[in-house]
């Protein structure tokens, strides 16, 4: 994602991690402008998951080990609408097409010695 800080004050931009609901949640704090921002979002497409495997060989891990690193997930191509309001009129409105790219189990097999 990419923004532009069109005010006269700097910006703090602060994230955090959800790793168990694989979530990513951005802030950003700044000097009040009485801006209101509306998002909204249409799904076009669900894509479903890969139903082969990946396998990545590792050379570092005994033979025969296998581990999974990443779990399959479909993707989904859709619509994000942001409106930005300020004085209670239309200040600007914005499409951004988003796609998320489908994604396979992975296991890391090892290659290595005994």
């Amino acid at each position: 994602m990419r923004f532009e800080n069109d005010t006269d004050s700097y910006l703090l931009v602060e994230s955090y991690v959800n790793l168990e609901r694989q979530r990513l949640t951005v802030a950003i704090y700044g000097k009040p402008t009485g801006r209101q921002v509306a998002m909204d979002f249409n799904v076009l497409e669900e894509i479903p998951k890969p139903a082969a495997p990946r396998y990545v060989d590792d050379p570092e891990l005994p033979r025969g080990t296998t581990r999974q690193t990443d779990t399959a997930r479909g993707g989904l191509r859709v619509e994000v609408y942001r409106t930005v309001s300020e004085n209670g009129s239309v200040r600007a409105r914005d499409t951004f097409p988003t796609e998320f790219k489908p994604w396979p189990d992975i296991y890391v097999r090892g290659t290595g010695g005994a």
